[in-house]
């Protein structure tokens, strides 16, 4: 049989899991946003692994429900929903919308009762399956083998577990339809249900397992049916005698309710053909840039729109723009005046078997080859005050350029540098994915991607000026850019000799260090392997532990923060001299005269704007 299969999400649940699983997620507006965060990464998952045929989603309403009207301490003692939480609700159910995911909700009635009621209504359906996706237990009742089962999570929003039948007898020892009166003997303290003060879950799992339900135990105790090993000692049975009321009413408030009136749409609920633009512009606005990323393809055609260029993993040969090589002469000269027209450019850097060359868009549909040897022929273009330089990650070709004595002028944009200005928690700020990010389009082709850097400065200027950091960007960062090319090309005069000459004095003093500690020790172990030195340090040598941080694997922690407590000891002291000129000689005297580039024996290395989230420099090699 082929099986479909039908998602049930339990929508007030999981927000509530994600929100309180979750640190802080703002906006740039200010708006929070961890639980819909938490929601749409959870969602995104079960759509990918499950791919599910229908969709459906279920949310409380904020008036009573009927346990409320039966039980006025039913999640009394819960707090208020806090303010910035309850407007994630309605971002929670706009985005659900645009997925063509349809809503479930009953005034009197909780998303649990919803859905029981909906897996009730679909259950004569021969070949689907439902899986109930939720933040909690409460719903387990309703696992049925072979057709509903729950996911519910078990740390954070990523690490999942699906219940079947099997799995809540492992669980709990106890049918999926005995946790309702599991619940009425134990109480459940999360929704403030009483079940029988005394009765905690070993004692309820134990009652049920010999008698199978509620109405089993008070009928045994009434007709004293139970066997010489009952659990249902004297002291027991006055306590269910006595709070025999509140246990058949905790009964009540736990079992969910089938008949909430509302019908199921399976039109409705068939998922596939969703609106991903409005989707893609939510995320964005959202900024869940890495939910991008992991959005499903979609079915749907918009009449309304342009065709989109395809979400898939790239796009097709005859949708890449043919390159137009610039020779000498007129062909250059031509192109030269027409830029001249409209001052401003796209420039990029390209490599092939041959080399580096650049690339130039002088409008959204030309792109031009400029090899190595024809770079001159633009020397005016680029030294123009008044032509605006565009480009992704412009440093490189700033330093390609001096290289052809061209001093590159006038207006710079880098769509990657602002890209970390409005971005600077991000670690990827590569054109693929800035595309994808702001422009909701996942390509790979090279001539492609350059083009689209049109777009992409147009929307991240806007975004800069929103965001008042168009001064920071064009008085700061874009000025810095030529710095540090001349910085980098300029590179740092190493002496190699005296650096070597440095590293064997050293070396003969860490070997010093190490014989004063294999004495201390008695003997020779590895003093660079953290097993070997916690062994010697204190097991062997009986070093006190006390204050000491432990790592994973149960061994007290011999990094350096947890040495400098201990310093007083002295093969320590001796351990932490030994590292910092073990440290030296490894990070920097042996490792840079192998950076240093023969040709100008100097250290060329590369200075990342992007690196860091607080505007640090960072720098790679070294």
């Amino acid at each position: 049989m082929n099986w479909k299969t039908l998602i049930l999400i339990d929508a007030n649940a999981l927000i509530h899991r994600s929100f309180h699983a979750l640190p802080p997620l703002t906006a740039k507006k200010g708006e929070m946003v961890n639980g819909v965060y938490g929601f749409c990464s959870i969602l995104l998952k079960m759509l990918k692994e499950l791919k599910p045929d229908y969709v459906a989603a279920a949310f409380d309403l904020p008036e009573p429900t009927f346990r409320h009207l039966e039980y006025k301490e039913y999640k009394a003692h819960r707090p208020k929903t806090p303010e910035e939480l309850k407007t994630q609700f309605a971002r929670v159910k706009e985005i659900l919308t645009a997925f063509g995911v349809p809503i479930y909700e009953k005034a009197g009635f909780e998303a649990d009762d919803v859905i029981a009621a909906l897996t009730k209504q679909v259950e004569p359906v021969k070949d689907l399956k439902c899986l109930i996706v939720t933040g909690d237990l409460d719903l387990l009742q309703l696992v049925s083998d072979g057709k509903v089962a729950v996911c519910t999570l078990k740390k954070g929003i990523s690490d999942t577990i699906i219940y079947d039948e099997q799995g809540v007898e492992k669980r709990f020892g106890l049918k999926p339809e005995q946790l309702v009166d599991f619940k009425a003997l134990k109480g459940d303290p999360s929704d403030n249900i009483p079940g029988v003060p005394g009765i905690g879950e070993k004692t309820a799992a134990v009652l049920l397992q010999e008698f199978g339900t509620l109405e089993g135990v008070y009928e045994s105790m009434e007709k004293k049916t139970a066997g010489p090993k009952t659990a249902l000692t004297p002291k027991l049975i006055g306590k269910l005698r006595e709070f025999k009321e509140q246990a058949f009413l905790s009964k009540k408030l736990a079992q969910v309710r089938f008949d909430v009136p509302l019908k199921f749409n399976f039109e409705d609920a068939k998922f596939g053909a969703y609106d991903r633009e409005a989707v893609i512009k939510i995320f964005q606005e959202l900024e869940f840039f890495t939910l991008l990323e992991r959005l499903p393809a979609s079915s749907l055609v918009r009449l309304d729109a342009a065709p989109s260029p395809p979400s898939g993993p790239s796009v097709k040969d005859e949708e890449v723009p043919d390159l137009g090589k610039v020779l000498e002469g007129f062909q250059a000269a031509s192109l030269i005046k027409d830029i001249k027209k409209e001052p401003k450019i796209v420039v990029g850097l390209g490599e092939d078997e041959s080399g580096q060359f650049l690339y130039i868009s002088p409008n959204k549909q030309g792109i031009f080859k400029i090899e190595p040897t024809d770079i001159k022929d633009f020397k005016e273009i680029f030294e123009d005050q008044n032509i605006e330089k565009i480009a992704h990650d412009l440093k490189p070709i700033l330093k390609v350029l001096r290289e052809q004595d061209i001093e590159c002028r006038g207006r710079f944009f880098d769509t990657k540098i602002a890209s970390w200005l409005l971005n600077p928690g991000e670690r990827d700020y590569e054109l693929p994915k800035i595309v994808f990010r702001e422009l909701g389009l996942k390509l790979e082709a090279e001539q492609v991607l350059f083009l689209k850097i049109w777009d992409l400065k147009s929307k991240l200027e806007q975004k800069l000026k929103e965001s008042e950091l168009n001064f920071i960007f064009e008085k700061i960062e874009m000025p810095l850019i030529g710095v540090l090319a001349e910085i980098e090309r300029a590179g740092v005069k190493i002496d190699v000799n005296v650096l070597k000459t440095i590293s064997e004095e050293v070396a003969g003093r860490i070997s010093d260090y190490e014989k004063k500690i294999y004495n201390l020790a008695g003997g020779e172990f590895n003093v660079n392997s953290p097993a070997q030195l916690s062994q010697i340090l204190f097991e062997k040598l009986k070093v006190p532990i006390k204050g000491l941080r432990k790592t994973p694997g149960g061994v007290v922690s011999t990094q350096a923060s947890e040495l400098l407590k201990i310093k007083d000891q002295p093969i320590v002291a001796l351990i932490l001299e030994y590292r910092e000129l073990a440290k030296l000689k490894n990070t920097y005297l042996d490792a840079l005269p192998v950076l240093v580039n023969p040709k100008t024996g100097r250290l060329h290395t590369t200075s990342i704007q992007t690196g860091t989230a607080t505007g640090r420099l960072a720098s790679e090699r070294p």
